[in-house]
């Protein structure tokens, strides 16, 4: 049986609106509608997995945009009008309100939803535990409004360096670490042709506010979970120093070898980082390939997909950082049940349909054609990693820490002086965290 009858059963909810409530135009993102005659791949896919969840409930999938999402749902809650079926937050403003002021469902306790199942990104189900209870959880529901902060890096250049090792194994192997990149970038070639700079092919281009996912990639949340539940902020001056280290390392080391810049999503495609790669001047890149692979499709050489590097071969697992894609489930929903049933069917579909179609517009190509690109990209997601901490960091004091250490101050060393001038930022973060119950 297809999955989504074994886990999802099939039910009639009447033809009735069936309400998601959202921020930011989320409803382009999430393509509940479309226009046929100017859709996109994934903007079609999205519309038909909408279509296939409306005939399948007998509903109507709409969403409602409001400014001020926590606010908007507890006034209605007062008045008693209960008539949001999900939540789709922006991943910072209003989180830990929405989630402490009772709103919310318990995602936990919900046996409509099947959390340990692959639709479900288990770093966000792991992550998201306060006190016991879920308020938020991820799926491949939301994989195209999603972040996915990894590096790529061009293969025909990679072969002209004459590099052999095939990365994919070394990464599976779990022997891709900053050391290895770091060599690598020192070892790549630059070719000045005097003095133009525009001839200068780079062993590593820095989209240089990434910088606080490669915290995430080498293990270092801002908040860890205790086992008792609660939350204690988790930078370890020691490690943390460690990671800067590496940081400092990796872009100083060969500093000629490295192009560092920033863009906004808006712009990147005319800025100077990214239009480097795409003249095929640069070996790696640091890339968010969820929310810019359309920039992808217009290359001229073939790439590669990685994770940001491991700090060394002690750590044992990769990560990818994510703070988005969060759905939730009023407390106080027409019926918190059919909430929950819909939920897995559009996740279970998802997993099933949009996810392969996505992942075949990023490589270009039917995934049949490159399933070790399927592959990684696949492990990419499911690494995925969630943090609380990130999302109460409302001013990023403490997550923009190692940009601080290694480009504005250029020294590794002020990590634990940065720490304790954090103090009152993190002690709130806890506060907040810790009062979500």
């Amino acid at each position: 049986a297809k999955l989504v009858d074994r886990f999802a059963e099939k039910k009639d909810l009447g033809g009735r609106d069936f309400k998601l409530r959202t921020v930011d135009d989320y409803n382009s993102i999430l393509h509940f509608t479309v226009n046929d005659a100017s859709a996109t791949e994934i903007e079609y896919s999205c519309y038909e997995r909408t279509e296939f969840i409306n005939d399948r409930y007998h509903i109507n999938m709409v969403t409602v945009e409001v400014e001020k999402p926590q606010e908007t749902l507890r006034n209605n809650e007062i008045a008693g009008i209960y008539e949001y079926d999900l939540v789709f937050p922006h991943p910072k403003d209003g989180i830990a309100t929405l989630a402490a002021s009772g709103c919310l469902a318990d995602m936990n306790a919900l046996t409509e939803l099947h959390l340990d199942q692959d639709w479900w990104l288990q770093g966000l189900v792991k992550n998201y535990v306060t006190n016991g209870r879920l308020y938020y959880a991820s799926s491949d529901a939301a994989i195209v409004s999603q972040a996915l902060v990894g590096m790529i890096y061009n293969i025909n250049l990679y072969r002209q360096f004459n590099y052999t090792e095939d990365l994919y194994q070394t990464v599976y192997a779990g022997d891709w670490t900053m050391e290895m990149l770091g060599q690598m970038v020192v070892d790549t070639d630059v070719s000045m042709d005097g003095a133009a700079s525009a001839n200068r092919t780079y062993g590593l281009i820095h989209h240089s506010s990434l910088t606080y996912c490669m915290t995430y990639a080498m293990e270092q949340p801002i908040l860890q979970q205790n086992n008792d539940g609660s939350f204690t902020f988790a930078y370890d001056p020691e490690r943390m120093t460690s990671i800067a280290e590496a940081a400092y390392d990796l872009f100083f080391t060969a500093e000629d070898n490295v192009l560092r810049g920033d863009s906004q999503n808006l712009d990147f495609g005319t800025s100077e980082i990214w239009m480097t790669f795409n003249s095929g001047r640069g070996l790696f890149m640091t890339f968010d390939i969820g929310q810019t692979y359309t920039h992808l499709r217009g290359l001229r050489f073939d790439i590669g997909y990685l994770p940001m590097p491991k700090l060394d071969t002690n750590q044992q697992e990769y990560h990818v950082f994510c703070g988005s894609g969060l759905f939730a489930i009023p407390a106080h929903a027409p019926s918190v049940s059919d909430s929950a049933l819909v939920l897995e069917a559009y996740s279970i579909y998802s997993n099933e349909h949009v996810k392969p179609d996505f992942f075949e517009i990023i490589i270009g190509g039917r995934l049949s054609e490159n399933p070790e690109d399927y592959e990684m990209l696949n492990f990419l997601h499911s690494i995925k990693y969630f943090d609380v901490g990130f999302t109460l960091d409302q001013d990023g004091e403490i997550f923009n820490m190692l940009h601080r250490a290694v480009f504005t101050y250029e020294n590794p060393g002020m990590i634990p002086r940065l720490i304790t001038q954090s103090k009152g930022a993190y002690e709130k973060i806890e506060e907040l965290a810790n009062n979500i119950s």
